[in-house]
């Protein structure tokens, strides 16, 4: 695949300091869709690789202005190219034309409120959570961003931070198996699954940019906590949950994590109800209570609860209802020294 223009980078795909710094323009959505490129009005754009021209005009999206689409991939791997901003009418191409890489399509134009600049955008397969866009990046340079590409340098990274680059590799893949485009209900994304509220400095979907910053940030916890068990909980559950309880938090999504990662049962893992009920039911407390934190939050931002957020409390709460007979009934064994049911 080649560069649809040449022209220097002005924004890349994901969270650029320029979407978090622009509420206004990208609301919710966690960052920047497709990649923009500096390129002066008139720059003749051309196709990325083989495929078809599906589109060539506006869209239902009005900020795109003159657009120009092209599918390729095959039936199993599609993806649709986007070519926004560029000339009104400038298209060399027409619907149902076929295109070979490096083929001029259009020219490049510009936006009524921004420089000159082509945005190339590419879905098909991305996250959910960046409404199905890819990196270029991962297409223009395939090999750097293969699995072990990202092993070896994760490594390096955790090498570099001074920290057991096995257990680092470890928890990489307990966060994500090394998919950049992992994401999930708390609001944590990309390889080393950040959280943008909490580190708003590195954009989680730059494999190595985040690869770099958690080998950073597990030494500052190794540092801070002495341990590699409470510096894998502080990353998990964060390191004010750690000193809150003294060591790694009685959760049983933390203790799982911590466990998994070092290979060994260092941590006790949550107890049923029968064998400790104030154990059990602080665990589901706090995985209640963290979660619900998350979504008051996020919701004087003015962001809406996801569906697996409303899902999980819901759950937990059902939980913890559903078994306080049950728990109360092993709290007055328990106290009366009799054995368990």
């Amino acid at each position: 695949m080649i560069e649809p223009v040449e022209a220097p980078v002005s924004q890349e795909w994901g969270l650029t300091r320029f979407a978090r710094d622009n509420p206004h323009v990208y609301g919710d959505n966690p960052g920047h869709r497709g990649r923009d490129y500096a390129s002066f009005e008139g720059a003749s754009v051309r196709a990325p690789e083989d495929g078809v021209v599906a589109h060539v005009g506006t869209t239902n999206v009005w900020a795109w202005g003159y657009v120009v689409s092209i599918v390729a991939g095959s039936d199993r791997n599609e993806r649709r190219h986007y070519f926004c901003h560029l000339q009104s009418g400038s298209a060399s191409v027409a619907e149902g034309d076929e295109v070979k890489a490096g083929d001029p399509i259009a020219r490049s134009g510009c936006t009524p409120n921004w420089p000159p600049h082509l945005h190339w955008e590419i879905r098909g397969g991305g996250p959910e959570v960046m409404g199905g866009s890819i990196d270029p990046r991962t297409l223009l340079h395939p090999d750097r961003y293969s699995k072990s590409a990202l092993r070896t340098y994760a490594r390096t990274a955790a090498e570099r931070a001074g920290i057991e680059p096995a257990i680092f590799a470890r928890q990489i893949e307990r966060e994500s198996g090394w998919n950049i485009y992992a994401h999930g209900p708390d609001g944590a994304f990309g390889i080393a699954r950040i959280a943008p509220r909490r580190h708003p400095t590195v954009n989680p979907w730059d494999a190595y940019a985040a690869l770099d910053y958690a080998a950073a940030l597990m030494a500052d916890h190794l540092g801070a906590f002495g341990s590699y068990e409470l510096a894998l909980a502080a990353y998990n559950a964060g390191p004010t949950a750690v000193k809150r309880h003294g060591g790694v938090p009685p959760s049983s999504e933390t203790r799982d994590y911590v466990n998994s990662i070092l290979g060994e049962k260092k941590v006790r893992p949550v107890q049923s109800i029968y064998d400790d009920p104030d154990f059990w039911l602080k665990s589901k407390w706090e995985e209640l209570a963290q979660t619900a934190i998350q979504v008051v939050n996020r919701a004087r931002a003015g962001v809406t609860p996801t569906d697996d957020e409303s899902r999980f409390l819901n759950s937990r709460y059902r939980d913890l209802m559903e078994n306080w007979p049950r728990l109360m009934e092993a709290e007055r064994r328990r106290a009366a020294g009799e054995p368990r049911a």
